[in-house]
């Protein structure tokens, strides 16, 4: 009742009967297939503990405008896919959008991605079972390879705190996103992605989850491209995400690289995480 009413832990017991089971998988000495044990242990505790309080009372309910985004499967015709999508799109809600970013950094091959994106108001999670459906209806002829929902850091629910963001959301399919519009100077050496790619990685800390992508569709923005930098934080609540994102700020400012946008988001549904290779 404790742990529902406050969404913190102060149950003392059971913490020291997890403490205790671990020590036992831990054995001694602690060897590293003991440590993934008691890791598989931890997580299987923490799946358990969700589980149930989510059927004794809501934790993680948003009531809001969300954004969700579609991503097609282009491997084969993109622009086939981009002609049957602007068919489908026109005159309704839906916006395209074509990007190509660079999310290998072993072979510089740069991936272009079909996505179309839509706003909705309501409420999570039931909101995700609307939309899916919507989509699949809307849709259905075309190959969805992921849906994305996401949600401004500006709504107050989305304001977690470390342990409630471990508590009561996953650690793999729901994170803090920032995203950074930069205007980059024209060159032959410099229009090139898996060149900025690695320019930014190397400027930003902890870039294991940074990638570079552009608008595929854009014309020159004056004499610069806009790239945009996507950074995302899967541990940690949002005050360490904010503070991520000032460190960043001051970064890209001193390196002359101030964005003209910026965008502060919660990921609240990934069904496929991978496609950006952003978990290694």
């Amino acid at each position: 009742e404790q742990l529902i009413q406050t969404k913190s832990i102060h149950d003392f017991k059971r913490v020291s009967h997890i403490l205790d089971e671990m020590k036992e998988i831990c054995g001694d000495p602690i060897d590293s297939s003991s440590m993934e044990r008691v890791s598989e242990f931890v997580e299987m505790k923490s799946n358990e503990l969700k589980s149930k309080l989510d059927l004794l009372v809501p934790t993680n309910i948003i009531n809001g405008s969300f954004k969700a985004y579609i991503t097609f499967d282009c491997s084969n015709d993109t622009m086939n896919v981009i002609n049957n999508l602007a068919k489908v799109c026109e005159n309704t809600k839906y916006k395209i959008i074509f990007i190509a970013l660079d999310n290998n950094r072993k072979t510089d091959k740069v991936q272009e991605q079909v996505i179309v994106s839509s706003q909705y108001d309501g409420e999570y999670p039931s909101i995700v079972k609307q939309i899916e459906r919507e989509i699949s209806q809307n849709f259905q002829d075309l190959s969805i390879i992921r849906i994305k929902i996401k949600v401004l850091t500006t709504n107050e629910s989305v304001l977690l705190s470390d342990m409630e963001k471990d508590l009561f959301w996953s650690k793999t399919t729901n994170y803090f996103e920032l995203r950074y519009t930069i205007p980059v100077r024209r060159s032959r050496k410099r229009d090139d992605l898996p060149y900025i790619q690695r320019r930014f990685q190397r400027l930003v800390r902890n870039n294991h989850n940074l990638h570079v992508s552009h608008d595929a569709f854009q014309k020159a923005y004056g004499n610069d491209l806009l790239y945009v930098i996507t950074i995302r934080f899967f541990n940690g609540g949002a005050g360490l995400a904010l503070v991520q994102h000032s460190s960043i700020i001051g970064m890209l400012e001193r390196e002359k690289f101030s964005p003209l946008k910026v965008v502060q988001e919660f990921v609240v549904h990934d069904t496929n995480i991978k496609l950006d290779n952003c978990i290694e």
